[in-house]
């Protein structure tokens, strides 16, 4: 089993979760909270994050760096 292979598949879903969670959050809101749209919003950058890191470690899968 490839590390890295695992490392970029449990990065990517982890990122689709947090994405998930929060646009989840932001649409459901029916009382304007901010607290809220805070924890909504720091779970939308986190999962972009995560998709970054997922995407660069494929790229240098692909080129072969180590």
């Amino acid at each position: 089993m490839d590390l890295r292979y695992t490392r970029s598949g449990s990065a990517r879903v982890g990122g689709n979760v947090a994405l998930g969670a929060g646009l989840l959050i932001a649409l459901l809101m029916v009382n304007p909270q901010t607290g809220a749209y805070v924890l909504a919003c720091l779970l939308v950058l986190t999962g972009v994050g995560l998709r970054v890191e997922a995407a660069l470690i494929a790229l240098h899968e692909q080129r072969g760096d180590r």
